[in-house]
């Protein structure tokens, strides 16, 4: 029996998201948020979503979390991922490789991302 595997991991307080690769190469993401303050104020909201492929999702994760992308934690990045969020993450720094300024922490925050990716899962 083929079973789908992990490709991608990520959380941020109060959420977080898992994407799977089926056998087939299609992915699938499994994902909530919310819960961290009133549930009337932060209601907790899970989803899941179809993608044909990696860079699809990739595109809808950073659209969908703007400039924030970052700042989620990465807790698993598949080898097969790593050309396409490294070409993200250039594309915050100018060429001295200090980030650009959206946010003072990004460069601890891409650290992790770096760090992520040097693990060779």
């Amino acid at each position: 029996m083929n079973k789908a595997e992990l490709f991608f991991e990520a959380g941020v307080d109060g959420g977080g998201e898992a994407l799977y690769r089926r056998p087939d190469g299609t992915f699938f993401t499994s994902g909530s948020s919310g819960g961290m303050l009133d549930i009337e104020e932060d209601p907790i909201v899970s989803w899941k979503e179809e993608y044909p492929d990696f860079q699809n999702y990739w595109d809808n994760f950073v659209r969908k979390n703007d400039n924030f992308w970052p700042c989620f934690f990465p807790l698993f990045i598949h080898p097969d991922a790593f050309p396409v969020i490294q070409k993200a993450i250039d594309g915050f720094f100018d060429g001295e490789n200090e980030a650009i300024e959206v946010r003072s922490d990004f460069n601890y925050h891409f650290d992790n991302w770096i760090r992520a990716m040097d693990r060779k899962h």
